[in-house]
């Protein structure tokens, strides 16, 4: 890296060719602004998927029992197994959680190599492993709302 005259500028090159020219300039974000991007993100993402975005958290099992009904409509042939598209799904609802939770006062925190964090209260709920597991068959419905519950985020 020492020999470039401009790391951002060889970057934001590199960029203009993976993506189109004129896209907007990256931006140096500390550890502690990370969460901030990563909510930024997956707010774009629920923009994209009203469906799940208006799919109250409490609701989010059912939702995973039924995950075919969330697909994006698919033009020509899915190269993506149903196990496949079950564990995007997974993913999905554990982005739809997060961003739950930021609406509802959690601070959200994206720990290096560590699992995204909703603390509020003193309560801290992981929501993307918390899908994972109900989307595993981990936990139970019971268990996943009981966990929110615990947490300040659904009424018990």
């Amino acid at each position: 890296l020492h020999l470039l005259d401009s790391v951002e500028r060889a970057e934001n090159d590199v960029l203009d060719l993976v993506l189109a020219p004129g896209h907007p300039r990256l931006q140096d974000v500390t550890w502690d602004e990370a969460p901030k991007a990563w909510l930024a993100l997956w707010r774009a993402q629920m923009r994209a998927d009203t469906k799940l975005a208006s799919l109250p958290l409490a609701d989010l099992p059912r939702a995973l029992d039924r995950w075919e009904a969330f697909e994006p409509p698919g033009i020509g042939i899915s190269l993506l197994s149903p196990a496949a598209k079950r564990k995007r799904f997974a993913e999905r609802a554990g982005v739809r959680l997060a961003v739950g939770l930021a609406d509802l006062g959690f601070e959200i925190e994206t720990p290096l190599g560590g699992e995204t964090r909703a603390t509020r209260d003193g309560k801290t709920v992981e929501p993307e492993a918390l899908a994972r597991r109900l989307a595993a068959g981990e936990i139970d419905a019971k268990s996943y709302r009981r966990a929110l519950a615990d947490a300040g985020a659904l009424d018990p």
